[in-house]
């Protein structure tokens, strides 16, 4: 639970008033509209104000980053310039799993709400174990939201999603795909199911929108056109967790007659960039996360130049990943 849930007044049907965290999904969107115009050095600033907290918090709280963050001394609000930010070293999916319980953090702030494990084997197929927080968990509620609203999609309508099932003792109880008032319904599906066990599922729930990997959804669509059964009220595909191949948008919109859009995600970060809903090119979520993409030498790569992928969590005060290589180039 991120914050106590004050009771919505039961007097008041209209205008509507949400709950705490709906109320502050909703509210960063205000934000976002903004942000998202700003330039890059402004995001930048805005950014190093952000990772400043980050810094202080686990070099004091996580073991792990004690001696990594000494020789930025003792920083002062408004100190850290990018220059200084990259002389920290760059953290390797090893290092996380050298690490164990020293990443995590001895104490958080308290409104940040209780820690819960976030596993994942990435697609370097390197598996870590990292943490979550309720501010984490809103966060990424906000920037789903985010792109809710980019693709104008009808927040009402069903919503089915292929990825590891929920842990032990946190299934919703009346899972829901958005924060809104009368929004849609929302279906887990295990993806360790069969294809075919995956296709009847979907063409049983007869989802407006689904979410799943780029092959699954490929190996589904295949099968699709052997039997000649497809989903009827289907709108638009979200793929995540693989690169998304220009061929598998081709044959979704060939066989099943709807889009794919991209999402760039890691379980242990959350969301990174969403596809731009005038074209395909993807925008980093700047107000969650700095994204690097360094060269060999760990200079910036120009435009065009392909590099490894370095995150910084800037929300993330449980177990911080801060310059963290997830293995990833683009």
């Amino acid at each position: 639970v991120y914050v106590p849930q004050p009771a919505v007044p039961s007097s008041v049907a209209w205008p509507t008033i949400l709950p705490t965290v709906n109320a502050q999904v909703l509210a960063l969107q205000f934000q976002f509209d903004r942000t998202q115009w700003w330039s890059a050095e402004q995001l930048t600033a805005h950014q190093l104000r952000q990772a400043e907290l980050l810094i202080a918090h686990a070099a004091r709280y996580a073991p792990f980053w004690k001696s990594r963050l000494a020789a930025l001394g003792d920083l002062q609000r408004g100190d850290l310039t990018m220059a200084r930010f990259r002389s920290i070293p760059i953290m390797k999916r090893t290092d996380i799993q050298d690490a164990g319980a020293s990443l995590f953090s001895t104490a958080l702030p308290a409104d940040h709400g209780q820690p819960f494990p976030v596993r994942t084997s990435g697609s370097t197929g390197t598996p870590i174990e990292a943490r979550g927080t309720g501010m984490t968990w809103m966060m990424q509620n906000a920037l789903s939201m985010r792109g809710h609203l980019w693709h104008q999609r009808d927040l009402g309508a069903k919503n089915v999603d292929i990825r590891n099932p929920y842990p032990a003792g946190r299934e919703p109880k009346n899972p829901k795909w958005s924060p809104v008032p009368g929004g849609g319904s929302h279906v887990r599906l295990d993806i360790s199911l069969s294809i075919s066990e995956l296709l009847d599922r979907i063409l049983a729930e007869d989802p407006a929108y689904l979410q799943t990997h780029p092959y699954t959804l490929l190996g589904m669509i295949e099968l699709s056109v052997e039997t000649g059964e497809k989903p009827s009220s289907l709108r638009e595909v979200r793929t995540f967790g693989e690169t998304l191949e220009p061929r598998i948008r081709r044959i979704a919109r060939e066989a099943w007659g709807v889009p794919v859009i991209e999402n760039y995600s890691a379980n242990e970060i959350g969301t990174i960039a969403h596809q731009c809903p005038e074209n395909q090119f993807l925008h980093v979520m700047a107000e969650s996360i700095l994204v690097e993409v360094l060269d060999d030498e760990g200079e910036s790569c120009k435009p065009g130049e392909v590099g490894r992928v370095v995150l910084t969590s800037l929300h993330n005060f449980a177990s911080p990943l801060i310059r963290y290589a997830n293995g990833d180039y683009a």
